[in-house]
């Protein structure tokens, strides 16, 4: 990676070698690597664990294999088909299936199958990205920092310029979407040029007793036994180019897809993950990290369970109240077991010691570079402590439109009103702009729900009335808030459609009580916005020196932190011991599975799998040596939220599964690595495949993904014994009874929904590779 020679500094020696030896190097395995640091990873060394591609063929300016992963909503996705079939998790497709879903159709709870392309059913408001082009930026964004010396007039230019280059890149060009991404702090910035599909189909999703097995007790744990999976589909104009939803429509040929590894994969396999992972938060300062964990995660965990609490009782007394529910249920749960998680993470892991001593040697670097980076330090501790005093309203105001479907469409119009304002003369822009929030609206209106919105809209009230005085304008239209559910007519079909439309001074006399809440918190926003515009303006200055500190200390290629861009992970399969005396294997089966049955929610599986898994190890996809079919497995791979769905491929290229969750030990891997602890959770392609096959019969899915010649084509021998693929292989056994620990292979111990779920112990003889710990 090019950086700008007047950032280089010199360091001695003595210096870097204390910091080296507390700061960990980066290594190819560890890092969400972005297409143009592939050259600088992809090595001898990686090559000779079998990953045979080169850089180029993963990533080069007119192709590559990379250009096959796809941004779906905020998920990953992958092309595995000519015809633009696509590969992603159940739960990255969850808020589609759940729009298409009825009381009487339950597409949830009984999952679906399109047998041939007319029964494929479109996703309203689903778009696919596909990556056109990248480009350094990084130069126009250096000269601000000379040319502003005030922090807010920076942040101001800032922002000003990073929508200019995407309204330039966009314009005339109705099918693409701009967006400039920085990295390293904000030292370098590329602005990333998108396709944008926008009809999107879905072809097969399981039903939720696969696609959910095990539910919220085995989210984030292991061993994992979901079939998070579904396929879609991107539908183009007659004449290959992306259009609206429409019956002429036909199926996207991408020029880049992968094909299917039906073999699968083995423990001690080196694999990538191809996907967009969203945010890590590895290159801020102690005083950031210690904002989170004492502040920042304690406050979401507590607020979205209450918010839970209403959720689940609705979804409880009412079929087609859950069905509209579902979604927010699934992404809240998740934000909040999250949460948790990092919480536990950082009680258990020792990373705010770790971070300690790393910020004290790099403090020592920066007495060596000058006053400019010392005063970064201090800088970057007051923005922090600012941060931590402000945090609490901010949060609570960002979680308007998650509480409230209808005060989020009256933020929506506002905030749109406010847009073609600024962009009077720019028409095209807001009408591209417009035709996005359409389709936001359209799924607001459709989820929408009187109970549920009022009882959501008085947690929200009292979350906010307990943190200090309001601005009187605020506390004005909270007191009314109870009308907003009953008396709004934003919950109208095409009522904040059009007042995409309505004049600014027309939106400011609408006495419609969620118009009213959201002015009061767009006011309460822009009254804020100086002070957060003064500590952005500061942050774009102290943040790069921080990271330069960083990447300075650093042994080898300097990774950025992940910020929903391309990336590579290049991993190993393998297990991990979790606790003293337990060692997790890297794999799970479908006796697994079984063995946690129960016919109850979350471990209900339907009974044509039960049906069909007493053959299922006589079938091509079970392992010769667990001999059964695979469900999941684990590796070590670099991930975090953004990365459900990337592809999973072997070193040949080959999609072998789909990422879709993190061990338990590993939520916090977001501030920090650890080769120890850091696994991510893979389906494996072959029980998609099995399904599809022994299942639901989809043979003309298995002819378009290439793997129909062995469908019901018996099982593949065993290799020879000692051939050291069996080195961290699980036993098969008959299955065990699901009284017994869950069908865990239990050494000992409990089972819960927050505890560590029991491993069976075993001595692994996998050769570890000699890298330096984290």
């Amino acid at each position: 990676m090019h950086l700008s020679p007047r950032r280089a500094r010199f360091v001695s020696s003595a210096t870097l070698a204390a910091i080296a030896s507390t700061a960990s190097p980066a290594r190819a395995d560890e890092g969400p690597w972005p297409p143009d640091q592939l050259p600088q990873v992809m090595d001898a060394a990686l090559a000779d664990r079998g990953f045979e591609l080169s850089a180029e063929e993963l990533w080069n300016e007119g192709g590559g294999l990379l250009r096959a992963a796809v941004r779906l909503g905020g998920c990953s996705a992958s092309f595995v088909s000519p015809d633009g079939l696509i590969a992603t998790n159940h739960h990255c497709a969850y808020g589609a299936i759940q729009g298409l879903a009825s009381v009487d159709r339950d597409l949830l709870t009984d999952g679906f199958l399109a047998r041939d392309r007319s029964e494929e059913l479109r996703a309203p408001g689903t778009t696919v990205r596909i990556v056109h082009r990248i480009e350094d930026v990084s130069d126009r964004f250096d000269a601000l920092l000379d040319e502003h010396e005030d922090d807010a007039a920076l942040a101001e230019a800032y922002d000003d310029l990073r929508e200019e280059l995407a309204s330039a890149c966009e314009k005339g060009r109705p099918d693409h979407r701009c967006v400039v991404a920085s990295f390293f702090g904000g030292r370098v910035h590329r602005l990333f040029d998108y396709l944008e599909i926008r009809d999107v189909r879905l072809v097969y999703a399981p039903p939720s007793a696969i696609g959910e097995y095990g539910g919220e007790v085995d989210n984030w744990m292991w061993p994992r036994h979901t079939g998070d999976f579904s396929l879609m589909r991107a539908y183009v104009g007659p004449g290959g180019k992306p259009a609206d939803p429409a019956d002429e429509n036909v199926p996207y040929r991408p020029e880049h897809y992968l094909t299917i590894a039906a073999e699968g994969i083995e423990p001690g396999q080196t694999v990538a993950v191809l996907g967009y992972p969203g945010r890590t938060r590895r290159h801020v300062p102690l005083a950031e990290v210690e904002r989170y964990r004492d502040q920042v995660y304690p406050m979401r965990a507590e607020f979205y369970g209450k918010l839970l609490d209403v959720l689940h009782g609705h979804a409880d007394r009412d079929p087609a109240v859950a069905i509209k529910v579902a979604a927010r249920i699934k992404s809240l749960e998740n934000r909040r077991k999250n949460a948790r998680g990092m919480l536990d993470g950082f009680r258990r892991n020792g990373l705010i010691e770790r971070r300690r001593r790393i910020e004290a040697k790099l403090e020592e670097l920066a007495r060596e570079r000058g006053a400019d980076y010392v005063a970064a330090f201090g800088d970057l501790a007051a923005l922090s402590e600012e941060e931590r005093r402000d945090f609490p309203l901010r949060f609570l105001l960002s979680q308007a439109g998650t509480v409230s479907h209808l005060v989020g469409l009256a933020l929506t119009v506002l905030r749109h009103a406010e847009y073609r304002e600024e962009h009077a003369g720019d028409t095209e822009a807001i009408a591209r702009r417009r035709k996005r929030l359409e389709r936001s609206i359209e799924r607001a209106v459709r989820d929408f729900d009187p109970r549920v919105e009022a009882d959501l809209l008085e947690v929200w009230s009292r979350a906010l009335s307990s943190h200090g005085p309001l601005p009187p304008d605020l506390a004005a239209a909270l007191a009314r808030a109870d009308r907003i559910a009953t008396r709004s007519r934003m919950a109208k079909p095409g009522v904040a459609r059009e007042l995409l439309d309505a004049p600014p001074e027309k939106l400011a006399r609408d006495p419609d009580p969620a118009l009213a809440l959201a002015r009061a918190i767009r006011a309460a926003e822009k009254a804020a916005e100086p002070a957060v515009r003064r500590r952005r303006g500061r942050s774009l200055r102290a943040l790069p020196r921080y990271v330069e500190l960083l990447q300075a200390a650093t042994d080898g290629p300097f990774y950025p932190d992940a910020n929903g861009t391309l990336r590579v992970s290049f991993a190993t399969v393998r297990g991990y011991d979790p606790e003293d005396g337990l060692r997790a294997l890297p794999q799970t089966t479908l006796s697994g599975a079984v063995a946690k049955h129960t016919d109850t929610p979350p471990f209900d599986l339907p009974d044509s799998v039960l049906a069909a898994a007493a053959e299922a190890p006589n079938t091509y996809w079970a392992d010769p040596v667990l001999k059964d079919v695979p469900v999941c497995f684990l590796t070590d791979a670099d991930t975090t939220g953004g990365n459900s769905g990337s592809a999973v491929v072997d070193g040949k290229g080959r999609l072998v599964g789909l990422n879709f969750d993190r061990v338990w030990h590993n939520v916090v891997g977001d501030f920090g690595y650890s080769e120890e602890k850091s696994r991510n959770i893979v389906v494996d392609v072959r029980f998609l495949l099995w399904l599809l096959d022994d299942v639901v019969h989809a043979d003309a899915l298995l002819g378009e993904l290439g793997v129909a010649g062995y469908a019901q084509a018996g099982r593949r021998p065993a290799p020879p014994r000692g051939d050291g693929r069996d080195a961290e292989r699980p036993p098969s056994p008959a299955a065990p009874k699901a009284e017994e620990g869950r069908g865990c292979r239990c050494a000992a111990g409990p089972t819960g929904a927050e505890a560590l779920l029991p491993f069976m112990v075993l001595t692994c003889s996998y050769r570890r590779r000699r890298f330096r710990r984290c």
